[in-house]
């Protein structure tokens, strides 16, 4: 039986534009994502901050220019089941007339894999662009999703007060040094 693979790393972020890279199993899949839509890092993370509270379905939309790419994602018992839908729209110049196709990628990994790549990338985006830059380089002046990924590392206790959540600055920072320090720096943890 053949090893499950997740990797997703972000190739380029450049005002309003995202280009990614997904390894699934023996699959890649491309996309370069617009403003018109979520920014792909952001929403994989807001996935995994919202699968590892509870199993069940988180669904994505990226968007580009014209076409749109829909990703469905369903958590069953530690593993997650991955299906892609990416709409792309062609116009034949010939013809003067517009041609939908549409790609499918089906595929399963363990949840903590899916988790551990988007952990792993969100740490190395940040280290790559800052907190700042990243609000620049995106659109919109949208901050980079910085609480659920402390969410995610799941090294940061939540202290509920009645309806109220604390939880420890001092300890944040510490886990964000430690995961950055973690990074070597090298032409990898760049962008490309």
């Amino acid at each position: 039986m053949e090893q499950s693979t997740f990797k997703f790393h972000v190739q380029n972020i450049s005002f309003g534009w995202c280009r990614v890279l997904m390894l699934i199993n023996d699959k890649e899949v491309w996309y370069n994502a617009s403003y018109l839509g979520g920014n792909p890092l952001e929403t994989m993370i807001d996935a995994c901050a919202d699968l590892m509270e509870e199993e069940g379905h988180y669904y994505i939309s990226w968007q580009r220019e014209p076409g749109t790419l829909k990703i469905d994602l369903n958590l069953v018992d530690d593993m997650l089941q991955i299906d892609i839908f990416d709409e792309k729209v062609y116009y034949n110049e010939e013809m003067k007339e517009e041609k939908n196709v549409e790609e499918k990628v089906h595929e399963v990994v363990p949840f903590k894999d899916f988790v551990s790549a988007i952990r792993a990338e969100g740490f190395r985006v940040l280290n790559a662009f800052g907190l700042y830059g990243y609000r620049q380089s995106w659109m919109n002046d949208t901050d980079f999703p910085l609480t659920n990924l402390l969410r995610i590392t799941g090294k940061c206790d939540e202290i509920w007060k009645g309806d109220s959540c604390c939880t420890n600055i001092s300890k944040e920072i510490e886990v964000l040094q430690e995961c950055l320090s973690k990074l070597e720096i090298t032409e990898e943890t760049k962008m490309d």
